[in-house]
């Protein structure tokens, strides 16, 4: 009786409250780094339809991937590392905004890319939307 009449104190109720916020499970990452590379290859069906951020630097402008994969030459393709490093080999955007401004930049060079997560050929891909500089 005396734990019934506990959890029915207001205050007991909000600490309870507060406790389950803090401690339940939710997403790691950092808001401002968007999304990983092992984010999008561990968690891609859960991410996928969902438009993420990743902060990345640009390793290379690379078709490969739009030919064997995405079969669409409207996109260009791009290897980028994210914010830990790691190598994502799976990003795409529209040829006709992105693939001269692509080229002219620098392999190292900083970008957040705005895009969704798509499955293609049973490999997670991020189709991207925008990319700031």
């Amino acid at each position: 009786m005396e734990t019934q009449k506990a959890h029915r104190n207001p205050l007991i109720m909000l600490l309870i409250a507060v406790i389950g916020m803090v401690f339940s499970p939710i997403s790691v990452r950092a808001q401002d780094e968007g999304v990983t590379a092992k984010e999008i290859q561990t968690f891609g069906e859960e991410l996928q339809g969902e438009k993420v951020k990743m902060t990345a630097t640009l390793h290379e402008v690379d078709d490969q991937w739009v030919r064997l994969k995405l079969k669409d030459d409207r996109f260009v393709g791009f290897f980028v590392h994210d914010s830990k490093g790691d190598l994502f080999q799976y990003a795409f955007a529209s040829k006709e905004k992105y693939g001269r401004t692509l080229l002219q930049m620098s392999r190292g060079e900083p970008m957040l890319l705005t895009g969704t997560v798509r499955s293609v050929g049973g490999t997670y891909v991020l189709l991207v939307d925008d990319i700031q500089r």
